[in-house]
């Protein structure tokens, strides 16, 4: 390779492609973090629609003990 070939290599394509790693990786990253807080929320809303439906049961569940202790 010649000087000029080089000079060309180092002082233009190898900066352009650090820059376009660096910002790739930080897109990447905060898509991943929103990714996750998605994730924690839509698991956050199921268990509290599970604790409902434990609640529903365990009420269910003493009125039928409340009826058998009745008779």
């Amino acid at each position: 390779m010649n000087k000029k070939t080089k000079y060309i290599l180092i002082f233009a394509v190898l900066p352009v492609a650090l820059v376009t790693v660096f910002f790739l990786s930080i897109f990447f990253d905060e898509k991943r973090k929103s990714d996750t807080v998605s994730e924690q929320a839509s698991s956050g809303n199921a268990m509290s629609e599970e604790e409902r439906i434990n609640a529903m049961l365990l009420a269910e569940y003493q009125k039928s003990q409340s009826t058998r202790e009745e008779r």
